[in-house]
């Protein structure tokens, strides 16, 4: 009994550490972007998502819930977008092109997981009225991208798609545990549109500095998506 209350204790700790590290070195990659130093977006960036990731793989030993290999892979295809991104020099260039496939395929990663953490479609209510609210906003994305004339409009606008069912499918999420956590998940993946908005506006060159803005809603989303995710599988 001892030595289940002494691993408990120990896991709270590396939990703290974690989650600690996670807000330290985001806050820390933010103000660095306001300040236009590259030398710290290196040091800081490739380093966010792994202290994420030994948050939630630590939460799941001290909550006693299996590790999921989509959330796993999801962070992982997260960060290699994130490091991927850093050399990329525009729109067009091969380390963009990597870095939002990657994104993309992160996202499928939540997507596919909220779709297997769901309960049957009968009871879904909030599945309904996410998918009436996202239709007029997924047609005015598709009509903003096209008029935008961007050389990889098309691209733009699937990934813009695949965005807005992640959205929907965070919904299909409640009732599998407290309502809370469903909650979260869907604001993050509000928030996690967002960010990908901002990115899309930086590319049309809509706005100029908007890197602390993206790396503040990115950061954000990515803490509420897995902060959900630990509630309901617990």
């Amino acid at each position: 009994m001892r030595n289940i209350c002494y691993y408990q204790d120990v896991m709270i700790y590396f939990i703290i550490l974690f989650l600690s590290g996670y807000i330290i070195v985001s806050t820390t990659n933010i103000l660095g972007r306001l300040r236009n130093s590259t030398l710290n977006n290196y040091i800081t960036k490739p380093l966010i998502l792994p202290f994420l990731l030994a948050f939630y793989v630590t939460c799941s030993f001290y909550f006693n819930f299996k590790i999921s290999l989509l959330v796993i892979s999801a962070l992982i295809l997260g960060n290699i977008g994130d490091i991927t991104l850093m050399f990329a020099k525009s729109g067009r260039d091969r380390y963009f092109i990597i870095g939002m496939l990657s994104f993309l395929a992160g996202h499928l990663m939540y997507f596919f997981f909220f779709l297997w953490n769901s309960i049957p479609l009968q009871h879904k209510a909030p599945v309904l009225i996410g998918t009436i609210a996202m239709i007029p906003i997924i047609i005015l994305f598709f009509i903003f991208v096209y008029h935008s004339k961007h050389p990889i409009w098309p691209a733009l606008w699937s990934y813009g798609l695949m965005t807005s069912l992640l959205i929907i499918s965070s919904f299909t999420t409640f009732g599998i545990g407290p309502y809370y956590g469903s909650f979260l998940l869907v604001i993050g993946t509000i928030i996690f549109a967002t960010s990908d908005f901002f990115i899309l506006l930086q590319q049309l060159g809509n706005i100029k500095k908007g890197d602390a803005i993206i790396m503040l809603t990115y950061t954000l989303a990515q803490l509420l998506l897995n902060i959900g995710i630990i509630i309901i599988s617990k």
